[in-house]
């Protein structure tokens, strides 16, 4: 009798499927269907892994009808484990889907996922201390702590408002630190602040050899303002003999994606035939673009003189030229010189 019950369990145990193992295998292979037919009794059965992966499901409207509010209950049943992920998703819901808005909630979730040391959710704190309380002190402390933390929008975020003094006091030499702290990490912004402080003289001396290393760093990982200080430097004879093709070369890079200052530079550069073949039709072309984004007397005079210099067929180009553009019939492209990487 006993081999008989023996041999009862032994089937029986054999026989349960592992349902879990066979739900995470579907949800990798992206079959969601079966994943959410084989989550939902288990994140029923208080499971808080398949509370998460359920709640994706609803959220992302995998293998089901999307449903906002119904990954909101799944995600709070397996936050109750302490899920970091289920926290910060339950903050960044709340925080900006507009079914379910509601920036107190936002800031409970948040608060509880910064409180494990998460750096990106001390970066929405901040965010939350300014929308919720208009507290700019404590703003300002979140951001702090979260670009201590290594976050790395919130690191920027500082150091960009030690410089410009705007959320925090104008401070140049802790907006040096923290442009160091990004270069460190390759981060080309960081880079880019380190070329304008030294370039300008903003800690100690003016040091334009290194503020041209920082500029090229940047310059190369294509962040367009980097490009744009570096062509100008070349331009103008800034610190290093001037080079007008190798300046038209990084001001065209800046301007065909779309940094505005370097549009303007490539007009001067037609207009006088700076490392390229004098073009009117592209000199006004590249200050009118201009123009619709920094209006200025100075600029006006420009495209009058440019306009009073034109016969009728150069200005129906140059028109056209400009409202292609502008309508994106046409890209910055269309007026820039070829592109030729520096020797």
């Amino acid at each position: 009798m006993s081999s008989v019950l023996t041999l009862l369990v032994v089937l029986s145990t054999g026989a349960v499927p592992d349902h879990k193992a066979e739900a995470v295998e579907a949800y990798r292979r992206k079959d969601y269907k079966t994943a959410n037919r084989l989550l939902v009794p288990l994140a029923e059965a208080e499971d808080h892994e398949a509370a998460q992966k359920l709640a994706d499901l609803y959220y992302g409207g995998h293998g089901v009808e999307r449903d906002v509010r119904a990954a909101v209950h799944w995600y709070e049943k397996a936050a109750v484990s302490g899920d970091i992920i289920a926290i910060k998703n339950l903050g960044a819901i709340h925080m900006s889907d507009k079914e379910v808005l509601d920036l107190e909630k936002a800031e409970y979730w948040y608060k509880k996922a910064a409180a494990t040391g998460d750096a990106e959710s001390m970066g929405a704190m901040a965010f939350l201390a300014l929308a919720l309380h208009n507290d700019a002190k404590k703003s300002q402390e979140w951001s702090i702590k979260a670009a201590e933390a290594g976050f790395v929008e919130a690191m920027i975020s500082v150091a960009r408002g030690y410089f410009e003094g705007k959320g925090f006091p104008q401070d140049y030499e802790r907006a040096h630190y923290w442009f160091n702290r990004l270069a460190e990490k390759d981060i080309a912004y960081g880079d880019n602040g380190l070329g304008m402080i030294y370039s300008k003289g903003l800690v100690g001396e003016r040091d334009l050899p290194k503020a041209l290393t920082h500029y090229q760093r940047a310059a190369a990982a294509r962040l367009p303002v980097a490009q744009f200080n570096l062509g100008r430097m070349y331009m103008e004879g800034d610190g290093v003999e001037k080079d007008y093709e190798l300046a038209v070369y990084w001001l065209g890079e800046a301007a065909s994606r779309g940094e505005v200052h370097s549009i303007l530079y490539i007009g001067n550069a037609y207009s006088n035939g700076f490392g390229v073949p004098r073009d009117d039709v592209r000199a006004l072309t590249a200050y009118r673009i201009s123009y619709s984004r920094i209006p200025t007397s100075e600029l006006e005079h420009s495209i009058r003189s440019l306009e009073a210099s034109l016969n009728p067929e150069e200005l129906e180009e140059a028109k056209q030229l400009y409202e292609k553009i502008i309508g994106r019939e046409l890209g910055m492209e269309a007026i820039l010189p070829a592109a030729r990487p520096p020797k």
